[in-house]
């Protein structure tokens, strides 16, 4: 979801803040010993975009800018990633 006058960041090599953030965090969990609910996830994604990017543009009213995602579900169950038997390694994304 967008809101006018507010931009999603893309970096052109490596792709969206927030899919990179959202893939990291899958890898994850599915690789943890514990159970990981998917709210977990999209909360640590939102933090990881929030912290660990920042744009990086030629133009400088574009330049040192944030982005925080905006968590919105209307999910009526939880969606639960079981506890990996195995760790997962050597993953292209």
């Amino acid at each position: 979801m967008w809101t006018l006058g507010h931009y999603s960041w893309r970096n052109a090599q490596q792709g969206s803040w927030f899919i990179r953030a959202l893939s990291d965090e899958l890898l994850k969990s599915l690789s943890s010993p514990v159970s990981v609910d998917l709210t977990q996830v999209l909360t640590k994604v939102t933090r990881a975009v929030a912290y660990d990017f920042q744009s990086r543009a030629a133009v400088s009213r574009m330049n040192s800018k944030k982005q925080v995602p905006s968590l919105y579900s209307t999910l009526t169950k939880e969606i639960v990633f079981p506890p990996s038997t195995e760790a997962i390694t050597n993953v292209d994304v």
